[in-house]
């Protein structure tokens, strides 16, 4: 018999020799010659895959296979690894890029997230004929695995303002991927399971997504939809006494908030109570006022169309599953969702305060001192530590409020008081660039339902009851001693015993406190961005075409440079007008 021969036997003399010899202590001959011949062919099958050095090393790491086959037969742990592959679409995943054979779903069809292509032949799970076919179906399957590990643990790639790739992520991340995908191949049916954010706000946007995806599967991809020009003109003939236009509004209405799951049907053709609480609670899970008022704001949500909803849904899947907060896994700290406008107190992995929040607006600024102008009020997405609660915070704008709002004036300290903005406490954070939670002298504006208000910093509801209650868990102080120290009127910085852990955030799928998903809409347009595959870039220099308020003059590149050089402030005008 050939060497080749030897190394490749046919499924049928595999077969009668396992039967032959049957179980005994040690491998039978032709079973070693066999897991000899797949571990030999499994690097060029390897090399073939993408991210071929990260799924090698993983091979290695995890003592050269084969890993997914016993002999010829399919085991335990490849049967594990296509179950969790097989099941992405409930994580609102693509699975298609893990060469399984399933067929692909992208979010979008971006040119920055194409990946090259991999010559595929369908993929079945089960004997196959030698080992050159196993080494191609463990080296599939590896990919696959290490692709799952990549994708809940360590990719950024809906990251608003993140824009790094798998590939990047392979090399920079090598050794941790390499870890973790090893660990998770010693429990085929738990290992990868693991991996996914274990949280009800998780779980519940999934649920979710499969409501949306049935309810379109039930009643097809377009749904009724309202115009808010026809409702406003059906009630001004109401109430002339006229007839309503021959399209009927509330119909379409009733229609989409049943198909929504907030008004149970059947229609009743009237603007009842039933409807009015159906409009109240469909504005309150989308971020609007709570009230029944069918206004634009209304409509434009109501009117987006189911794809477009399953497309939010599996971009906030996306963005919790690459959730610093989630990752971190820390048992307490404080979370910040920007579309939410809500601050949230984790402690021991389960939500212990809410608070609603004012963050930075979305309108288009300039900042003379710094040379810079777009969205430069938007909050940024960042993580830090909270080490220090300040009560009676003293207030010193910076130089760009200064300008706005106190004429220029060179230095101005604001001291404790109802005129201060910071209001009665401030929450310092690490490393920030002078970004921070703190309260206000202006509460009423916590009523309003679109809270993007402020330069960039968050303003905390009942801020003061928070201060009180992190003050008595990491500082030791009662409730009578805060309010003694905030009675005192002077700056009182309190340290904490521990850092507390700070995450901001966005997603635009979150879950309120009555375990609703509320799709919340795109305060600063990074979902928008993403989709359309650009960069959330929010700033520009000073005077550039683009981003511009327009107050801001045009300067063309070369002046910018001179004039910033010379150490002045932007201009206001150009040219520069000249001094009498």
């Amino acid at each position: 018999m050939s060497v080749a021969l030897l190394l490749v036997p046919s499924v049928m003399t595999l077969v009668s020799l396992d039967r032959e010899l049957g179980p005994s202590g040690d491998p039978p001959p032709l079973a070693e010659a066999t897991t000899r011949a797949l571990r030999a062919a499994l690097p060029a099958a390897v090399a073939r895959m993408e991210f071929a050095p990260l799924v090698q090393a993983t091979l290695d790491a995890a003592g050269g296979g084969p890993l997914f086959h016993d002999g010829l037969e399919p085991n335990a742990r490849a049967k594990a690894v296509l179950a969790r592959v097989a099941e992405l679409d409930r994580h609102g995943m693509d699975r298609g890029p893990f060469r399984l054979g399933f067929p692909s779903e992208p979010l979008r069809a971006l040119p920055r997230k194409r990946q090259p292509p991999i010559p595929m032949t369908p993929f079945t799970l089960e004997r196959v004929a030698n080992a050159a076919a196993a080494a191609e179906v463990e080296a599939r399957l590896l990919y696959a695995h290490v692709r799952y590990v990549l994708a809940f643990r360590f990719s950024r790639e809906s990251h608003p303002l993140e824009d790094v790739s798998d590939a990047k992520i392979a090399v920079a991340e090598h050794d941790a991927i390499v870890k973790v995908a090893a660990a998770a191949l010693t429990e085929p049916e738990s290992g990868l399971k693991r991996l996914w954010p274990a949280t009800a706000d998780y779980a519940a946007v999934q649920a979710e997504l499969g409501r949306f995806r049935a309810l379109v599967q039930q009643h097809g991809p377009k749904w009724p939809t309202v115009s808010h020009a026809t409702w406003s003109q059906s009630l001004r003939k109401a109430a002339k006494g006229r007839k309503a236009p021959r399209e009927d509004p509330l119909q379409a209405l009733q229609a989409r908030l049943i198909l929504e799951g907030v008004l149970t049907g059947p229609a009743s053709g009237a603007f009842d109570a039933a409807t009015r609480a159906a409009v109240s609670a469909y504005r309150r899970d989308h971020g609007l006022s709570e009230d029944d008022t069918i206004d634009w704001s209304f409509t434009r949500e109501l009117n987006r169309q189911p794809g477009s909803r399953i497309t939010q849904l599996r971009l906030a899947l996306a963005r919790l599953r690459e959730s610093r907060a989630l990752r971190s896994a820390r048992a307490d700290y404080v979370r910040v969702n920007i579309p939410s406008y809500e601050l949230r107190i984790v402690e021991g992995g389960t939500i212990t305060r809410r608070h609603r929040v004012i963050v930075g607006n979305n309108k288009l600024d300039f900042d003379r001192n710094a040379w810079k102008q777009g969205y430069i009020n938007r909050t940024p997405l960042l993580q830090s530590r909270m080490d220090t609660v300040v009560l009676n915070p003293v207030w010193i704008p910076p130089p760009r409020i200064l300008d706005e709002e106190f004429e220029g004036e060179d230095h101005l300290i604001v001291p404790p008081g109802k005129r201060n903005p910071l209001g009665q406490v401030k929450f310092l954070l690490d490393r920030t660039n002078a970004v921070y939670l703190h309260d206000t002298n202006r509460r009423k504006r916590f009523e309003q339902a679109e809270r993007a208000l402020s330069h960039g910093c968050i303003r905390v509801h009942e801020a003061v009851a928070l201060a009180t209650y992190l003050l008595g868990k990491f500082a030791k102080l009662t409730p009578t001693d805060v309010e003694r120290r905030l009675a005192a009127g002077s700056q009182d910085p309190v340290d904490l015993d521990r850092e507390l852990a700070v995450y901001v955030e966005y997603v635009t799928a979150d879950v309120g406190a009555d375990g609703r998903v509320r799709l919340l809409p795109d305060v600063y347009g990074y979902d928008a961005a993403w989709l359309a595959g650009r960069r959330a870039f929010g700033v520009q220099r000073y005077g550039a075409g683009s981003l511009r308020p327009k107050s801001v003059p045009v300067i063309p590149e070369a002046d910018y440079r001179r004039l910033k050089a010379a150490g002045d402030k932007a201009p206001v005008t150009w040219p520069v007008a000249a001094t009498p």
